[in-house]
């Protein structure tokens, strides 16, 4: 099983509120990270770690933050 990447772990960590599970509205990755699958399969969840995880990325560089198409 594939962890979140370092990034995508620190951009949660700072919008998300763990001890009320709220607050993601501002977050950059909730595009991707809210997307709900058609099946949920380990293949499924590698597939929406990625994507998380290249937004993520994008936002680290300072690049738009614009959800990744759906192959």
């Amino acid at each position: 099983m594939t962890a979140l990447s370092d990034a995508a772990k620190t951009i949660c960590a700072k919008h998300y509120n763990f001890k009320s599970r709220s607050s993601c509205n501002a977050c950059p990755l909730q595009p991707e990270c809210h997307r709900p699958c058609e099946t949920l399969t380990q293949a499924s969840l590698n597939e929406w770690r990625g994507r998380v995880d290249r937004l993520a990325e994008q936002h680290t560089r300072g690049d738009t933050c614009a959800p990744t198409p759906s192959p």
